[in-house]
């Protein structure tokens, strides 16, 4: 046994016999070694950027407008938004300046917190924000009036991805997947990767995280290893692909798109890779376009948007697929480059604006059939349906609400 797996060992006896096998002595579990279980979202929310634990980006519970939306309102933030979490009636806008709370009926802002936030989440009380200056990279804030309870400080670490569970907060940063007590912001485990974007799923006891680099499963550990180990194991690595985005888990599957520009990637890039989600072996790929975007999902359909380099009268495309198979289902092109998918009820919505006019488009989820088109004054890069309102955050800086 090497000196670190000494001390690790010597530790875990500590911790069993000062404590006993189930808790701490203040009667809490062993801390940082058992993943946790994912929540399901509540009626009227959208919590994380991408949903759910799952990273599914559909709430099947919305009931945006099939057809004329119009905007209630609008507001600006006074900084580009990068992206929206809403519970409780109140919208959390992250973005280069400041997270900003905005009442959803209304619009009216509530409450003001400066720092980058590229990324928001809220969950039971408390928002989640992750940015790249050099204060913080992730911090909680109160969702009642933005006071700060906790900052997790490194410096110059961009983070991309927040998924609170239970008492955790996992933070895909630039270099790494971190654990955060949710409480305290105090690191359980780090998990070093490539660099770049990075994300991570939650399902059936493991925490699946999609990297620059192979996707990769984590397992908790038996309850041995529970007691002298830092982090989970990896239960498997799959062989691809080369820049992985954000993990979606489907059915039997977890799925990956390659978000590498196409142009530097030999060719294989604007993939989506679906691995059983026990092993890891590859089931299927599908090429989306030159470049792939994270999908969403609604029972066995997956809803991939990409993008081409080439100029084109419509750059973008949203594919439906079989996510048992693989197969396209139908193809729908687009007049701009699309930032993102989400679902909501019985349409896909597609933001984006590059290569076109900005705006926000609602698709038929069953048809890809476009319903409706409301433009915006900028790149629209952040979404979040929830009951009959389409939220939609733009690059200028301002928060519309349609309905």
């Amino acid at each position: 046994m090497d000196d670190f797996g000494r001390r690790d060992w010597l530790r875990g006896v500590g911790l069993g016999l000062g404590v006993g096998i189930t808790g701490t002595a203040a009667g809490k579990t062993l801390p940082g070694r058992k993943l946790p279980k994912p929540w399901t979202p509540d009626h009227g929310t959208w919590a994380t950027p991408r949903f759910d634990p799952k990273n599914t980006a559909y709430s099947v519970n919305a009931t945006p407008p099939t057809d004329s939306p119009t905007v209630a309102w609008t507001a600006d933030v006074g900084t580009e938004v990068r992206s929206i979490a809403v519970t409780d009636g109140i919208l959390f806008v992250g973005g280069e300046k400041a997270v900003v709370a905005l009442d959803a009926e209304s619009g009216t802002e509530r409450w003001r917190h400066r720092g980058t936030a590229g990324t928001v989440a809220v969950r039971d009380g408390t928002v989640f924000a992750g940015g790249h200056d050099d204060e913080y990279s992730a911090r909680a804030l109160a969702a009642a009036d933005g006071s700060v309870e906790w900052a997790n400080e490194r410096q110059y670490e961009r983070c991309y991805h927040l998924l609170p569970a239970e008492d955790w907060l996992f933070v895909g940063a630039h270099s790494e997947v971190r654990a955060l007590e949710r409480d305290s912001g105090e690191v359980r485990w780090r998990f070093p990767t490539g660099l770049g974007d990075r994300g991570v799923a939650l399902a059936d006891g493991r925490a699946y995280v999609g990297q620059p680099g192979p996707a990769v499963a984590l397992e908790s550990r038996p309850l041995l290893g529970e007691l002298t180990r830092d982090r989970p194991r990896v239960a498997w690595e799959s062989p691809g692909p080369a820049f992985g985005l954000a993990p979606v888990r489907v059915g039997g599957h977890v799925v990956v798109a390659d978000g590498e520009d196409g142009p530097y990637n030999g060719g294989h890039a604007g993939y989506l890779y679906a691995y059983d989600a026990d092993s890891g072996a590859e089931q299927w790929r599908q090429k989306v376009e030159m470049n792939a975007l994270a999908p969403a999902v609604h029972g066995d359909t997956l809803f991939a948007p990409g993008l081409t380099y080439d100029d084109v009268a419509r750059p973008g495309v949203v594919r439906a697929l079989d996510a048992r198979t693989g197969a396209v289902l139908w193809s729908t092109r687009l007049p701009r480059w699309p930032s993102g998918a989400f679902g909501a009820g019985d349409l896909l919505l597609v933001g984006g604006g590059n290569r076109g006019t900005p705006g926000v488009t609602a698709l038929d989820a069953e048809t890809g059939g476009e319903r409706w088109t409301v433009e915006t004054d900028d790149d629209t890069d952040a979404l979040a349906p929830v009951g009959d309102t389409v939220f939609a955050g733009s690059r200028a800086g301002t928060v519309y609400a349609i309905r």
